[in-house]
Order: structure tokens, then C-alpha cells, then sequence
């Protein structure tokens, strides 16, 4: 059937009205509980801050609501920061301002630059602060310096200084070397550099000169000592007597003054005369002067507080009594950094919606008003248009969601206003319309066709919506309606423009609003006849030469592809002459034309349609005249030949039998670089040839010849030539994949090179990480490729195939198909949570074809009736259970739909529910009251699978029971085969971070948690940096008006990490070799550094001991044959018996704790009373003595780091380290029952305490093992440097 449009392109729209009208009352706008969910403070737009210095940067934005937590990003100079590849210097802070520690400019590589802080949450992205970031400068040399001058006692005289410096720089004045008052009446200086000396007497005679700097800087609360110092070169002012009057006179002043609204202005009229002027001033359009006008001096004027209206001409006149009166004019000009007046409002509207956005700018100049969506530039197009400042959404869809930011900025500042939109759909309405199809009937028509849409049955289509839209998207061209109860529906679409692309698609409405747009389908129409001429230029070079150029047609003017030009050419007294030129060119020389004559020349395009028929209003004739023959000099007649794509060969001849040539000058212009000379160059004669190299291919140029000798010239003789095409051949460039549909990408590139040289184009693609890879044939630079797999990224290439047999392929581009409605979810399950309550669960779609967004039950008591009589409730995409309860029948029919923002998806399998069964507590935990639900195949399978379930569970359980009972039973006689092995402390890692290294695991398992290290660092005047750091670098920080205090930093900024209990690194490498027992070195030395410390109080000591200054000299002690005995001292001046016997093993140490004097009440002795040599030969543990010394299991804080002197070294069979101990025993479970002995207690050892600790050191309670009377104890928490 075939349908007219109801309206196209204007009209009466009787049905079209009345369904928007219902439309719109069935849809109004919902905001209740509507909120933007982001807050932005406006911040400063300019930070100012030296070089190498720091620097901090805000993201000013809060969340207002609970859209998910904010996620940060910055752009300089509008690229995304990769902080994983820029400076180290640089780093993003967890509230999201940007640190930098070292502010870099440099030649190639600087920090300045504009920086744009984007906030983004769960809806979408607000800038919330755009800054210029420059470091401060003054230039070296001035722009104007002071000049010398003479004036008259009584008289006034004016110096003026300029230099270019940012910020905007400060002045002083000295005389002789000596500052000037800047509050005086007699010397008045202004911002712009301007000194003003009144009431001049001879004791103002001399040398004056400015001194400058950077401005903003001394405004700053701390002391910035780098600030430099310009000084100008000395101007010589002489003060002359004279008694005679003068005439009024102004020196020359500032007559164009530009300011702020806010700031204030003064406008200079310096008079001079005797006697003294009176000076007067009025605005040129005779206005009242401000009511902040004052005077400054003798009579410059002062407006305070600059507002719009006082921008203007201002008019200083001054007047002396016998003389003329003189005068000058002032232009005021008053910017103003733009205001968003009215603001974008949020707005909440269904589908199909047209939404404007409204953004009322006060600026001076005006301002420029941008539009953002989520933080991206929005460009004109559809659905997009701009109307003034303000912005329009034609035909809402859901991806049209976010945020809208309208940004208006000018020359002087910036302002920034942002509103959030949410489109929903309504339930029943139609599904988009589906087949549609769309072809050119002629230049102006086409014929589109779809299938009937699905509507519930209680809810008919009203009417179709076509829409055309220019393929550029740059406008609207006019929209169709179509009513209609058809299978298939069509209409013809009229008025179109020739030979354009249009995009068409339709949507389909019934009363609860619009459907989603079809797919979109290309369409172009037919080609036509041209309906205007070119526009030429006309040149002349030489008298028998005329250049005719002409501009490109518009494609509205050409409405094809111009594939020939015809030139027409006449005299006034000869008949029309015509040329036929290609249509790639643009430009034609006509030759042989006679000098001195008027000539009249036209050009016409043709298509394929053929030549236009065009008055002579719309064709008309353009005229030159030839130039004037100079002489009867020779001219020559040049030829070129073509060797090769870059090789040209210009011949000439020339009748000259007397021989008046002497030289010949030849020109090469390229015609396709705006006529640039490429190459020029005098040949002596008799010459008939000249050779052109290293030409481009493919390139029209023009070669000029002239004919010289005895002072006369030939004139210019001029030709034009193309190169060939053989030259290299290029990969196409892909320039964009546009996203059609679900299922369709639209591939375009650019064409490398002439299409004669193109034989085909290979299009290949496959999924992103994909194997298989699929390609077609294309042998235009465009193809649409359909049937991919929706949501999804692949990965396309172009392969050019050139007539040459050459093959090249394009670089890859990385494109993702749009969503599509998600399959049914599965899996579906329910349990009965109590009498008319249930508890749903599923898995989700198997190809979810999208990001799920929420998902819809339907139930129903009767599963005959149509699915908009089902009752349904909406769960979260990301939940797959919901409870439903108010169940009153017996049984229910359940399904559910799955969504993306394509649309919902297709229904599960039916499942039908029995919400009062009565069960019992007991019945309830065992079987859940879960009855065969699924209707269909399988349906009796459900409690089979529950029951073979349950036994396959309770079988694996036994089996583990006694796996586990075995491996008990093995292990114990392990144990007691030998004697308990120690415990590796993993080279110092705390427990559960042992890297590698055995660690003992409890049930007090110390845990670890990471510091947040923004969270524990203060943004401001509080960071401080470790000063055990290598900070190279820093700078100084000063404070911006950013807000941030940048100086005065006494203390060191801490990074917050904590150092995870490494060994701390002393003077000296540490080294342990591959000797025997490796492990129980790395212990050692581990045990000596976790209880060193800095100890003052230990030099002292009368004990003769070894101290150990470097780990290398354990090892080194090991090195011997014999036996050695020696007491070690660790850097914190702790003492212990070291022993070294050897071994099969190898040399096994032996250290037991060692006090002076042995004495039962040194904790060391774990009050045994023993001293040093029984200490090193009965008690092979080294034990912590950092925390106190009672030896009581619950008081104790040694840990054993050794293994047991009786315990010699295992030598395994495998490769590797082969003297790992075996894992020991568990530890008790309570320290209350490990020993009941109790000691006398001790004090905290010497340089311990967690309070002395140095930088870099943190405290943290770590389990040990310990051992007592030959047993293992338990895990304990001790005091220990981490």
C-alpha cells in the first residue's frame, strides 16, 4: 500500500496535532526527588607560580547525592594525562587535585599550559575547573624606556616606562638613585608605568629611571626571595625659569584605556602652560560622568568602581584666559568576564521529547558559548541545534541522558553553569518499526518502506513519524506522518535536494508515547543538471596568453559530479569560440589570443545529467584585455615532455635568424600551492631545452620561458603541464567507523591517490581479540558492513589493491557496535520465604548483548491473558534475586525480561509458583518448599537434581574428613621424629606478605591494611615531605590564588607508607652469599636488624664485644675452619654470643642474648642468671629485647629468629635451597598456658621505644614464635620496629 506523508516540510497536521497533544499529556515531566548529584565551586581561571617550584591545583566539586563515587580526570591543553607516563613530579590526589612537586618549563617540554579537572560519578562527566597555568616572567629588555626632557618651573613633566611581564608587573621611581614617594600630589604614579611630576621646580632637575617586577608576587603572604628586578636606562629632566606666558598645552598621554568592570580606571590629561590651565571633562555623548569620578593630581580622571555604562569617549579640555582652548578625546573601553545570567535547568522527560536548554550570557566583549555533554564538546548536527545561546535536543532517546554544561567565555574570563537530563520510557509503548527500506525515485524523491510495528493490543499505533535528515546531520529536513493498520506501510518523501545523502528513519506512537527509532538507512538522490555557472578569475601573463581560474561549485549549486568545463571566449568584433577542459581542473590558459584586444570569457559546468540551459543573468560574460606587444623581439614556442613521474623536459623553439637571444630565463610555479615559485634560472643561448627534476607526481605546474638579449625581452610564454601518477602508493587512511545500528558500522578512508590507479579495496574485520577474520570488497572509499554482533569491539583494516599489483594496508581501528536487546535470563529458580512471599533467582542472559541495566517480572494467576495484563515489578541490573510478595492465589505463572538501553529483551521460559505451601521450619531448611516448576521440557527433573545433589555434597564431605584425618596422623609422627624447626621471619616481611619466605599462619594473624596516602597527606600548607628522601629538586611552593600556601614548609612531607618491615639499609652492602644453611643467615641477620635501633647509651659499655658495623662481616666470620666464639654487637648496642662450629652441613652460628654481668635480673638472660659464655652455649635463641624482658609467656616479647643449636642443617635431595626447615608445629591456642614461670620485670631496652624511632620507621605489633624450655610457643603480638 502505498501512503502520501500527512504533512512534509509544512502543512496541516489535523492527526499529527492531536497525537502529540495526547502525547504530551499522557507524558508530562516527573522531577520528584530529581537531583544533579555533582556540585562545582567555582574557582580561579589563571594561577600564577614559579619555576621548579610546587604546585597544587584543586578539583572543585562534591557530591551531592549517591551516583557512585567520583573518578577524576585532567587534561592538559585538552589531552588526557596519562599518570603513569608523565612527569613523577606529577600526581593525582585522591580528592582529585593535581600535586606537583616540581613545576617544570622548559624549551621542549613544560608544564604550563591550560588544565581542565572533569568529575565524573554513575550519571556522567562535569568540568568542574579550568585553569591557565603559567610561570611568572619579566622580560630582560623594556619596550619604552624614559626620555630626557625640559619643562618650566610651575610646569609638569611625564615619564613612561613599559615592559612586558606576567603577572602584570609593578613600578617604582627613583631619582638619582633614590625612591620617589608614591602617594604624593607632586609625584603621581600610575599601574601602566606612568610617572607624572606637578609643580615643577628647579630642585627637580635630574636623573630618573623605573624599577619593575613581577606584581602579583609581592601581594603574597610568604617572602619569595627569587623575585627579580628590572631597572631602566636614566633620563635627564631639566627645570628651566621663564616668566613669559604659555599657551595651554597637553603632553601626550594614554588615549585608549582598557579595564574591568569592578577595577578602577584613570584616564591622564597632563596640562602644561602659563599660567596653569583649568582642566575640564565630559563624556562625548553627553552624559552625566559617573557618581565615582574623582581627580588625581591636576585633574586626571579617576573612576572607581568601572561599571558597563561608564564605557565611552571622554573629552579633556583645558582653557587659559587669551588663549585657544585645546583638547583631547579618551576612548574608555570596559571589558566584563562573563556571567551566566539564566542557567540550563534539569529537566526529566519521557522519549521522543524535544528539549531546549537555555544558557543567557552577560559579557564584555561577548562571549562565546559552548555546549558540553558528559564532559565533551557537543557539535551542530542532529539531534543537536543551536539557537542563539541556547541549546536544542530534537527526538530525546535514552543514551541522551547525562550532564549538559553550557560554558560562555571571552577574553577577560570564563563562567560555567551545568544541568542534568533523564529520559525514560513508558511502559507499552510501541517497538520500533522494523524492514526499513529507503531508494531514490529521482533528484528530489525518494521511496521509504518498513513493517508495522508491535503495539499491545489495547494500545493501536496512532501514527508513524518519518524523518530525513541530511547525512552531515546539519539539519532537520522536514519529518512525515503516515497512519495506517498495514503489514508493510511506505511513503514518498518530496523536496528533496539532488545528489545529497539523507539518513532516514521512522518511529511509531500510541498513547503512551514513541517508540524507538528504526535503524537509520542511506539514501541519496539522483544527480541533475548543474543550476548555476562558476565564478572565474581572469589573468594575462604574456599579450597572447589569458589565465581563466574558477572556484570549486558549492554541491548545492553543482547538484552532481562535474565531469567537464566548456570555456567560452569572444572578441567584440569575432565569433564565440569554445574549449573543452576535464573536470578535475580548475584552470585554463587560452592561447594564440591577439595583444591589445578585449576579450570576454565564461565558463559552463557539466554532469552527467548533461550542460544547464542558463540566461545570460546567470551566465554572464567576464572581460580583459590583453597586454601591449613590447617589441618585435623573438618569441619562443615551448613543448613539454614528460620522461618520467618526476622528470619533465621543457623544448622550445624560436625564430631568430639574426640572432638577438642571448639568454633565456625560465620559471617553475607549482598551480596547486597557492603559485608559489618553486625554481628559477638563466640559461645562456643558443640552448632549445631545459630539464625539470624531483617533481612531484600527480601535480600541475606552469612553466614560463622569456627570451632576452641586447636589453629587449620577448615577453613571458607560458604552459601548464600535470605529472604522472606513477610515483609511490599509500595505505588508505581510516578516517571514522560510525555505528549505524547494533549490527552495522559504516567504514569510511580516504582514498590514496587517483581512482584510476585503485583496483579494489579489501574491507577485513574481526572481533578485538578475535581469531577469525572476515573480508568483502569495496570499490568505493565507504562500506557499510552488517551482521556483527551487538556491543561488541572489532578490529578493522583496508587493504588497497593498486592496478600495479601493489597491496597496502591501513593502519587498525578499534570500533564498538551499538547495544542491542538482551536474550532471555535463565536459570530460574524460586523459594518460599514464608505463606505469599517468594524468593526469585536467575543467571543472566547468555548473550547480554549489552550493559543490563534492570530487569522486569511478570506474573500473572493466568497465563492466557496478554502480557500487558500481568502484573510486573522492575529489579536493578545488577541484582539477579528478588522477593514478590501479596500472593494470594495458589499458584502463579512467573517470566522475566531482561534490559539494556536498547530496550527489554525477550521473555524467559514460564515458571510457575505455588507461594502457600505450608511448610514446616524443618521442611523449610532442607527442601526449601521447592517444587517442579518449569513448565515445559524437564519439567519433573528440578527435585531429582536437588536430591542427587545433596548426595554428591555429603560423599565429598566424608572424603575430605578422612583425607584430613590421614594427613593429622602422618604429620604428628613427623614431629616427633625431630626436633620443632624454626620459624623464618621472611627477611624481615610482616606475616602474610612473606614474599616468597615460609611464614607460620595463626588464627591472630596479624593483618596489614594499606594507608590511604591522600587520605593521611593534607592538601595545603600541612604537606610534608620524608627527609631521609632524595628530594632532587623541589623549589619553592608559593602561594596562587588558587588558594594553595606554597612557602614556608618547615617540615618534611611524608608519603604515608609504611615500610612493611624491611630491614633497614646501614652503611655498607648487605650481601649473603650461597653458602651452606643460606636461610638461617638471612634469619640471622634479619633478627640482628629487627632489634637494632639508635641507642646513645651503649657506646659505654665495659663488656669487651665485636661489634658488627656490616652485615658482610657475619659472613665473613664464617669463613674460618675452626670454631669461633665472639660476642656481637648489634647497632643498637645490643649484645649476643655468636658461635660458629663447623659441620656436615656447613658452619652453623649459634647467638644467645648477652648482658654485662650476667646478672638474674638482666632481662637479656631471660632470668636465668647465666652469664655470656653459659648464655652462648646453652641458649641458641636470639631474643627482642626492644619491649621489656619478662620471660612470662603473656609478658615476653622474644621471638625466636634462629633455629636450635641441637638442630642441624637438612640437606634435601632437590635443587633449590635445600635447607628450608619443615613447617612447625601450630601454636597454643592461649599464652595463658604456655609457661607459669614468672621473672623479675624489666624496663624498655636503651633506643627502642617506638617514640625514638627514625623517620621512615613506623611501630606495628608482629606475632613471633618463641621457644621455651625446648617447646614452641605461641604466636604473640610484641612490640616490634616495623
Amino acid at each position: 500500500m502505498s501512503m502520501a506523508p500527512s504533512s512534509f516540510l509544512g502543512g496541516s497536521l489535523p492527526v499529527a496535532v492531536i497525537v502529540l497533544v495526547a502525547v504530551i499529556r499522557a507524558n508530562g515531566e516527573d522531577s520528584a526527588g530529581f537531583e544533579a548529584g555533582i556540585r562545582v565551586y567555582q574557582d580561579v581561571d589563571v594561577v600564577v607560580t614559579q619555576k621548579n617550584g610546587q604546585l597544587l591545583l584543586n578539583c572543585s566539586a562534591t557530591a551531592t547525592s549517591d551516583f557512585g563515587p567520583f573518578q577524576y580526570e585532567w587534561l592538559k591543553d585538552d589531552k588526557l594525562i596519562e599518570f603513569q607516563e608523565v612527569n613523577p613530579k606529577i600526581k593525582l590526589l585522591s580528592n582529585g587535585s593535581l600535586y606537583f612537586k616540581k613545576f617544570r618549563k622548559r624549551k621542549r617540554r613544560t608544564d604550563e599550559g591550560d588544565y581542565t579537572c572533569i568529575v565524573k560519578n554513575s550519571i556522567g562527566s562535569v568540568i568542574a575547573n579550568h585553569i591557565h597555568v603559567q610561570v611568572a616572567n619579566v622580560a630582560k629588555n623594556f619596550t619604552r624606556e624614559p626620555l630626557s626632557q625640559e619643562a618650566f618651573v610651575g610646569g609638569t613633566a611625564r615619564f613612561e616606562c613599559q615592559i612586558d611581564a606576567f603577572p602584570a608587573p609593578i613600578f617604582k621611581w627613583e631619582k638619582a638613585r633614590t625612591d620617589l614617594p608614591q602617594d604624593s600630589d607632586k609625584y603621581i604614579v600610575f599601574r601602566s608605568g606612568v610617572l607624572q611630576v606637578n609643580n615643577l621646580t628647579l630642585e627637580d632637575t635630574g636623573l630618573y629611571r623605573c624599577i619593575t617586577s613581577h606584581g602579583e608576587l609581592h601581594t603574597l603572604p610568604d617572602v619569595i626571595d627569587t623575585i627579580r628586578w628590572r631597572h631602566s636606562r636614566e633620563a635627564a629632566l631639566t627645570v628651566k625659569t621663564g616668566g613669559a606666558r604659555r599657551k595651554p598645552r597637553i603632553i601626550d598621554g594614554n588615549l585608549n584605556v582598557t579595564t574591568k568592570t569592578g577595577e578602577t580606571a584613570i584616564l591622564e590629561c597632563l596640562v602644561d602652560g602659563a599660567p596653569l590651565p583649568n582642566v575640564t571633562w565630559h563624556r562625548q555623548d553627553h552624559k552625566h560622568l559617573s557618581q565615582h569620578v574623582s581627580y588625581v593630581g591636576h585633574r586626571n580622571l579617576k573612576i572607581r568602581s568601572v561599571q558597563k555604562e561608564d564605557a565611552g569617549v571622554y573629552i579633556c579640555t583645558a582653557s587659559s584666559r587669551g588663549f585657544k582652548e585645546v583638547s583631547i578625546h579618551v576612548t574608555l573601553t570596559v571589558n566584563m568576564s562573563p556571567i551566566i545570567t539564566t542557567p540550563p535547568q534539569m529537566q526529566r522527560w519521557p522519549r521522543a521529547r524535544t528539549v531546549i536548554f537555555k544558557c543567557e550570557v552577560d559579557a564584555l566583549p561577548e562571549a562565546q558559548v559552548r555546549w558540553y555533554r558528559d564532559g565533551e564538546l557537543i557539535k551542530p548536527g542532529q539531534p543537536f541545534e543551536f539557537r542563539s545561546s541556547s541549546l536544542v535536543i530534537y527526538n530525546v532517546e535514552l543514551k541522551h541522558d547525562g550532564y549538559y554544561q553550557c560554558v560562555a567565555e571571552n577574553s577577560v574570563g570564563r563562567d560555567t553553569a551545568f544541568a542534568r537530563l533523564e529520559i525514560f520510557e513508558n511502559n507499552g509503548s510501541p517497538k520500533p518499526p522494523q524492514g526499513l527500506k529507503a531508494h531514490a525515485l529521482t533528484s528530489k524523491k525518494i521511496f521509504v518502506q518498513w513493517n508495522k510495528s508491535e503495539s499491545p493490543p489495547d494500545l493501536p499505533i496512532l501514527t508513524y513519524v518519518v524523518t530525513v535528515l541530511a547525512f552531515n546531520g546539519a539539519e532537520a529536513l522536514g519529518t512525515g506522518f503516515v497512519n495506517g493498520e498495514e503489514a508493510i506501510l511506505n511513503t514518498t518523501m518530496e523536496e528533496l535536494e539532488p545528489f545529497t545523502n539523507y539518513s532516514v528513519y521512522v518511529k511509531a506512537f500510541n498513547k503512551k508515547g514513541a517508540s524507538p527509532r528504526s535503524v537509520n538507512v542511506r539514501v541519496q538522490t539522483l544527480e541533475d543538471l548543474p543550476v548555476a555557472a562558476p565564478e572565474i578569475i581572469l589573468s594575462t601573463t604574456t599579450p597572447n596568453a589569458i589565465v581563466v581560474e574558477w572556484k570549486e561549485m558549492l554541491p548545492s549549486l553543482r547538484n552532481g559530479v562535474i565531469t567537464e568545463y566548456q570555456v567560452h571566449y569572444k572578441t567584440r568584433d569575432s565569433g564565440e569560440m569554445v574549449d573543452t577542459v576535464d573536470g578535475s581542473k580548475s584552470s585554463y590558459t587560452i592561447r594564440d589570443v591577439l595583444p591589445e584586444q578585449e576579450y570576454y570569457v565564461r565558463v559552463l559546468a557539466r554532469t552527467r545529467k548533461g550542460y544547464p540551459v542558463l540566461s545570460d543573468a546567470q551566465w554572464p560574460w567576464v572581460s580583459i584585455r590583453t597586454s601591449r606587444l613590447i617589441s618585435s623581439f623573438p618569441i619562443p614556442y615551448l613543448q613539454i615532455m614528460r620522461s618520467n613521474a618526476s622528470v619533465a623536459i621543457v623544448k622550445w623553439v624560436i625564430d631568430d635568424p639574426l640572432g638577438k637571444v642571448e639568454t633565456y630565463h625560465i620559471q617553475l610555479r607549482s598551480l596547486q600551492s597557492e603559485g608559489i615559485v618553486l625554481h628559477t634560472d638563466t640559461i645562456a643561448g643558443p640552448a632549445d631545452q631545459y630539464i625539470l627534476t624531483d617533481l612531484d607526481n600527480s601535480t600541475e605546474y606552469e612553466v614560463t620561458l622569456t627570451a632576452k638579449g641586447n636589453g629587449e625581452s620577448s615577453g613571458p610564454v607560458a604552459m601548464e603541464f600535470r605529472t604522472t601518477e606513477d610515483g609511490p602508493v599509500f595505505a588508505a587512511e581510516v578516517l571514522n567507523a560510525r555505528t549505524l545500528n547494533a549490527a552495522t558500522i559504516l567504514l569510511t578512508w580516504i582514498q590514496p591517490g587517483s581512482p584510476h590507479r585503485i583496483k579494489q579495496y579489501d574491507v577485513c574485520y574481526q572481533i578485538e581479540m578475535g581469531k577469525t577474520q572476515t573480508c568483502m570488497k569495496s570499490h568505493s572509499p565507504s562500506v557499510s558492513i552488517a551482521g556483527l554482533k551487538p556491543f561488541t569491539k572489532y578490529r578493522f583494516t583496508v587493504r588497497t589493491h593498486f592496478q600495479n599489483n601493489d597491496i597496502k594496508v591501513s593502519s587498525p581501528l578499534i570500533a564498538q557496535t551499538q547495544e542491542d536487546i538482551p536474550s532471555a535470563p535463565t536459570n530460574i529458580t524460586w523459594i518460599v520465604v514464608s505463606p505469599g512471599t517468594v524468593e526469585l533467582h536467575w543467571k543472566p542472559p547468555a548473550s547480554p548483548n549489552g550493559v543490563i541495566t534492570s530487569y522486569i517480572i511478570f506474573y500473572n494467576n493466568n497465563n492466557k491473558v496478554p502480557d500487558t495484563m500481568w502484573r510486573n515489578l522492575t529489579q536493578t541490573g545488577g541484582l539477579t534475586q528478588a522477593t514478590v510478595d501479596e500472593l494470594t492465589a495458589a499458584s502463579y505463572f512467573f517470566k522475566l525480561r531482561a534490559c539494556t538501553r536498547a530496550g527489554q529483551g525477550r521473555s524467559s521460559q514460564i515458571v510457575v509458583v505455588y507461594p502457600n505451601i505450608k511448610c514446616t521450619s524443618q521442611t523449610q531448611q532442607q527442601e526449601r518448599c521447592h517444587p517442579d516448576t518449569i513448565v515445559g521440557p524437564g519439567a519433573n527433573t528440578g527435585r531429582r537434581d536437588k536430591q542427587l545433589g545433596i548426595i554428591v555434597g555429603v560423599t565429598i564431605g566424608i572424603v575430605c574428613i578422612v583425607i584430613c584425618i590421614v594427613v593429622i596422623v602422618f604429620r604428628n609422627r613427623c614431629f616427633r621424629s625431630r626436633e620443632p624447626p624454626p620459624i623464618y621471619h621472611g627477611n624481615g616481611h610482616l606475616p602474610g606478605h612473606g614474599n616468597g619466605h615460609a611464614v607460620h599462619v595463626t588464627t591472630n594473624r596479624l593483618s596489614v591494611q594499606n594507608s590511604d596516602i591522600e587520605a593521611l597527606t593534607p592538601m595545603l600548607n600541612s604537606l610534608q615531605e620524608n627527609t631521609e628522601s632524595d628530594s632532587k629538586g623541589g623549589g619553592t611552593l608559593i602561594v596562587t590564588p588558587n588558594g594553595v600556601r606554597v612557602n614556608g614548609i618547615s617540615h618534611s612531607l611524608q608519603n604515608g607508607h609504611v615500610s612493611n618491615g624491611h630491614v633497614i639499609r646501614r652503611e655498607g652492602n648487605v650481601h649473603l652469599g650461597n653458602r651452606g644453611s643460606s636461610e638461617e643467615h638471612h634469619g640471622l641477620i634479619a633478627a640482628v636488624h629487627a632489634s637494632s635501633g639508635s641507642s646513645p647509651g651503649s657506646a659505654g659499655r665495659e663488656m669487651s664485644t665485636y661489634a658488627v658495623e656490616s652485615l658482610e662481616e657475619i659472613d665473613g666470620s664464617l669463613e674460618d675452619e675452626s670454631p669461633m666464639t665472639s660476642v656481637v654487637t648489634a647497632p643498637n648496642g645490643e649484645a649476643a654470643m655468636l658461635k660458629v662450629t663447623p659441620s656436615e652441613g656447613g658452619y652453623l652460628p649459634r647467638i644467645s642474648p648477652s648482658r654485662r654481668g650476667g646478672s638474674s635480673g638482666d632481662c637479656g638472660g631471660g632470668g636465668s642468671g647465666i652469664g655470656p659464655a653459659q648464655a652462648a652455649s646453652s641458649s641458641p635463641t636470639l631474643r627482642n629485647n626492644g619491649s621489656g624482658g619478662s620471660s612470662n609467656a603473656a609478658d615476653s616479647t622474644t621471638s625466636s629468629h634462629l633455629p636450635s643449636s641441637n638442630t642441624t642443617s637438612r640437606r634435601d635431595q632437590g635443587q633449590g635451597h635445600r635447607d628450608l626447615p619443615p613447617t612447625p608445629p601450630p601454636p597454643l591456642a592461649s599464652s595463658s598456658t604456655q609457661s607459669s614461670t614468672s621473672t623479675q620485670e624489666c624496663p624498655e631496652g636503651p633506643g627502642t621505644h617506638v617514640d625514638s624511632l627514625p623517620p621512615r620507621v613506623g611501630t606495628g605489633k608482629l606475632p613471633h614464635m618463641f621457644v621455651r624450655d625446648g617447646t614452641w610457643g605461641g604466636l604473640e603480638q610484641s612490640d616490634s620496629v616495623v
